[in-house]
Order: structure tokens, then C-alpha cells, then sequence
């Protein structure tokens, strides 16, 4: 999973930077808001490392995100197996899984540029894609990380991340079938470990 969260929220420099209306409705202004949120905070290297970074990314930067339908769509038919408190167990493992990475890689993006590029279907659809350009100089070919988005009452919420051909929901399924195959659906649930999430 070593690229997957690229989230684009690190301290990247937003190309031709917007002033922002605060108006959600519309997929690329959510995610630049986010980028420009996590911009605003991180001024040194060493706050990645702190409790109050983890905090800041727990109430800031994860309600960008679903992380109960990605473990929905994760765990396939074996989610309607799950009990509550399972599904809870399952939903905070991927949480942590995503924001671990997240951070891990923060460091090596932390002076890009990014471009997010035309929106992949209509912003009235109910679920959408959009690309992020990430350059670091003249020299390096750009990366390209892409959002799969879907609206939700609360607005829209990313469920999906993927670079380079590798994508969080599939990393995340396999790891699922991997556990319900060893160990069975509630025997999975057992091995993956305690989070504070």
C-alpha cells in the first residue's frame, strides 16, 4: 500500500491556487479545501511525528472521507455477516491502515505542485472521479493520484484512492479475502489488531 495515500494533503502548493466559496457541493472545491486545510497546518516535518498531527488528521482531513463504506465495499457479501460492533472493529482497521500510510508517505510529496484535471463525470452524478496532477520539478515526470467520490447526505465523500494503478479498495479486499480464508469471516475480525480509532 505503499503509494495509495497520496491524498494530494500534504503541503503541496495548489497550482494557480483558488479563493474558496467554503461551497462543498462541487467535488474539486471539497478536495482543494482539503489540501489547503492540511497546507495551512503543516509547516515543519517534525509535526508529522506529534499526537496533535494525528488529532488535527482525525478531525480535519478524515471526514473527507467514508471509511464505513469503504470497509462496506471492502468486505463484499461478508459484510452483511459482520455484527455491529465487527463492522465498527473492521471500519476503525481501515481507518488506521489509510491514515498510517497517509502519513508515511506525506513527506515525500511535501513540496509538489498539484493540478487536479478536468472532472470524470458530471458533478449532478452521483458518483464521480477526479484526478490530481502531482509535480515535483521540471525534471520528474508527474504523478497522477485519482479520487473516486460518491454524494452522500453529508456531501461528497471519497471512498476510493488510487495511483499507479493500485487502488486502496482493492489492496483493502484482498486483505479480506486473505483473513476470511485463513481464519473465516468472524475469525478474520479476531486478527486484525486493536486500534484508538
Amino acid at each position: 500500500l505503499s503509494l495509495i495515500c497520496l491524498l494530494g494533503f500534504s503541503s503541496l502548493t495548489l497550482a494557480q491556487e483558488p479563493q474558496l466559496s467554503r461551497n462543498t457541493s462541487d467535488p474539486i472545491d471539497m478536495l482543494q479545501e482539503g489540501v489547503q486545510t492540511l497546507s495551512r497546518y503543516l509547516k515543519t516535518p517534525e509535526i508529522t511525528q506529534s499526537s496533535q498531527f494525528y488529532h488535527f488528521l482525525d478531525t480535519k482531513i478524515v471526514p473527507y472521507f467514508d471509511f464505513e463504506y469503504m470497509a462496506k465495499i471492502s468486505s463484499g457479501y461478508h459484510y452483511r455477516s459482520l455484527s455491529a460492533a465487527q463492522r465498527s472493529q473492521l471500519t476503525s482497521h481501515i481507518k488506521h491502515l489509510f491514515i498510517q500510510s497517509m502519513v508515511t508517505n506525506l513527506a515525500h510529496h511535501r513540496h509538489s505542485t498539484i493540478t487536479f484535471l478536468p472532472l470524470r463525470g458530471h458533478a449532478t452524478s452521483r458518483e464521480v472521479l477526479l484526478t490530481a496532477q502531482l509535480k515535483t520539478n521540471r525534471r520528474t515526470p508527474p504523478s497522477h493520484i485519482h479520487f473516486r467520490l460518491y454524494r452522500s447526505h453529508q456531501g461528497w465523500k471519497v471512498f476510493d484512492v488510487s495511483t499507479q494503478g493500485v487502488s486502496a479498495i482493492a489492496y483493502y479486499r484482498r486483505m479480506v479475502s486473505r483473513l476470511v480464508h485463513r481464519y473465516g469471516v468472524h475469525g478474520m475480525i479476531n486478527q486484525l489488531p486493536p486500534t484508538n480509532s
